[in-house]
């Protein structure tokens, strides 16, 4: 019957509460009702907002409870070296000779860079951000990017992108800009690979 399932998804849904939160009590009968509907009728991208920091966010195929802004992150400088490590990604940098690497046709996780490309940053995109896809002549913007590369829901807003200077030259795991093109005249590249540790793709 409806009841029954109604006390199942109850228990379900204040146990998830309780492990975000590290509260004690469950939901409100107001608050389980709105969640209830959430997962039932809700559109992917939908979220709702309940106490102590817990969003509930509507994926294509799932509903998360998690820490607000638990994903949050900002601006930071990669050295060709190095690597950076960030709350559900992190980005792992190596100088290599072009000679010693297979760089044509990398998995979506890795990309080649020129070793002359210049300072690396490491950002989170911002509406109206634009990139040259690799291939193309034009710019699209990186929300249209994201969105055709099926980036779950709740990481679109903290998704990650790679620059030099002002110019964005990945979007890591979606697709690479016309930027990162590597010459003949080039002896040295760059090897950079991210690791997602949530699943980041719908």
């Amino acid at each position: 019957s409806t009841d029954y399932f109604s006390i199942l998804w109850k228990a379900l849904f204040d146990k998830a509460f309780q492990h975000v939160t590290g509260v004690k009590t469950g939901l409100s009968q107001r608050q389980f009702e709105l969640v209830r509907k959430l997962v039932t009728q809700g559109q992917a991208g939908r979220e709702l907002d309940l106490p102590n920091r817990c969003k509930v966010v509507r994926d294509r195929k799932r509903v998360c409870f998690m820490q607000s802004d638990s994903d949050a992150w900002s601006e930071v400088a990669l050295k060709p070296n190095g690597c950076s490590v960030q709350p559900f990604f992190s980005i792992q940098l190596a100088q290599k000779s072009r000679f010693q690497e297979q760089i044509a046709n990398p998995p979506p996780t890795v990309q080649y860079l020129p070793g002359s490309i210049g300072e690396l940053g490491l950002r989170p995109w911002q509406s109206g951000d634009k990139m040259i896809p690799f291939g193309a002549k034009t710019p699209k913007l990186v929300s249209d990017l994201i969105r055709e590369g099926s980036v779950a829901s709740h990481l679109k807003r903290w998704f990650p992108v790679l620059t030099t200077g002002k110019e964005i030259i990945w979007v890591p795991g979606v697709k690479p800009g016309e930027a990162i093109r590597i010459k003949e005249s080039e002896n040295t590249v760059i090897r950079i690979e991210v690791s997602f540790n949530k699943e980041t793709f719908e």
